[in-house]
């Protein structure tokens, strides 16, 4: 739900092409018929909603002719739910006097509707031995990466990950570390502030934090790896987190300002320790990352830094093919007109851009 960017929709809707208008949910689509027409093979995706915009997000595709993509690569499964519990008590929480209160049950919850929806068995059945995982909320996810899935690949990893350098120790992002030798993840509200503040000094001298490492949520899969973690029902441990929840207090619908509740989610990440092989591939910031989570007040995370970060992307793309651009225009680059900076080289260029310009075909 876009609730945090004042959007009152499924957040896959937000439209977040600064020229364009198109929807993040868009940015994937277009990754995909790009990656098809490259590639010469109909690549499918996989979409997983939750209870609450299940039936919008279905809507919003069909209304726009699933955008170019074809029935039989399109799927949507829905990831189940947990009931809220009142935080001093623990005590189930009721939205109405016959409804619990009820939330999703975190990321970690694809495993499970991945085993439910059949998309697992379909999977093999069509012989798909990898599957790659994003989410919505990063338009420059590097879907399909092929660094990413030939490193994942060529080590058979059962799991395979892309990190960024933390800009901060209080980041808030998960921390990719070892433990006992095995690739694990601590997230952000869960690692001790004076761990996460620790430093090394690096070979050239420089201080650096000692758990550098990000999870940024891009992961490729061993498809027969999730089939096995898929029948073990304890795979995934559920962690609390403390909400803000509405419920019916004194037989009255509240709506506290404090955390009330908590939830309980799974991380998908918890599947690291069972994993045999576990690669770890790190990326620039810039090309990777450019997240749209708070609200346009914050300093981090908005739909003005991804937009902002987007477009000094396409810049240096545009740059470095010797194209003049004029520091104040805003650019868009549709993944179908190019994926990355080698196949905009392959494009006939203007020589120089002074205007806003969206390059799409």
């Amino acid at each position: 739900q876009g609730t945090r960017l004042g959007f009152d929709h499924p957040k896959g809707m937000y439209p977040i092409g600064e020229l364009s208008e198109r929807s993040l949910f868009q940015f994937v689509t277009d990754k995909i018929k790009a990656l098809s027409s490259k590639y010469g093979y109909c690549v499918p995706l996989f979409i997983m909603t939750s209870p609450p915009v299940h039936d919008d997000t279905v809507k919003f595709f069909v209304e726009n002719s699933n955008f170019g993509l074809s029935e039989d690569q399109l799927f949507f499964f829905c990831q189940g739910t947990m009931p809220a519990v009142d935080q001093t008590n623990g005590k189930i929480l009721m939205q109405s006097k016959s409804e619990l209160c009820l939330s999703p049950n975190g990321h970690g919850g694809m495993l499970s509707a991945l085993k439910d929806s059949g998309i697992l068995v379909w999977c093999r059945e069509h012989n798909i031995s990898t599957l790659f995982y994003s989410q919505i909320d990063n338009p420059l996810s590097q879907i399909g990466d092929p660094l990413l899935l030939g490193v994942h690949r060529l080590s058979d990893a059962d799991v395979s990950m892309q990190v960024i350098e933390k800009q901060h120790a209080d980041d808030r992002t998960g921390n990719v570390v070892l433990i006992d030798d095995i690739t694990q993840m601590i997230e952000y509200s869960e690692m001790p502030g004076e761990l996460a503040a620790q430093t090394t000094t690096n070979t050239n001298g420089e201080e650096k934090l000692r758990f550098w490492a990000s999870n940024i949520a891009v992961h490729t899969f061993s498809t027969d790896f999730l089939l096995r973690m898929s029948e073990d029902a304890d795979a995934l441990p559920f962690h609390l987190a403390a909400k803000t929840v509405r419920c019916l207090e004194n037989g009255e619908l509240v709506s506290p300002t404090v955390p009330n509740a908590y939830k309980f989610e799974q991380f998908i990440f918890d599947l690291l320790p069972h994993a045999q092989n576990t690669m770890v591939v790190e990326v620039e910031r810039s090309v990777a990352f450019a997240p749209v989570k708070n609200a346009p007040e914050a300093t981090f995370s908005t739909v003005a830094t991804s937009r902002a970060t987007m477009n000094e992307l396409y810049h240096r793309w545009l740059t470095e093919t010797g194209c003049k651009v004029n520091d104040s225009a805003v650019v868009e680059i549709n993944a179908r007109f190019a994926l990355d900076q080698a196949q905009l080289q392959l494009r006939e260029l203007p020589e120089q851009i002074d205007a806003d310009t969206y390059f799409q075909l």
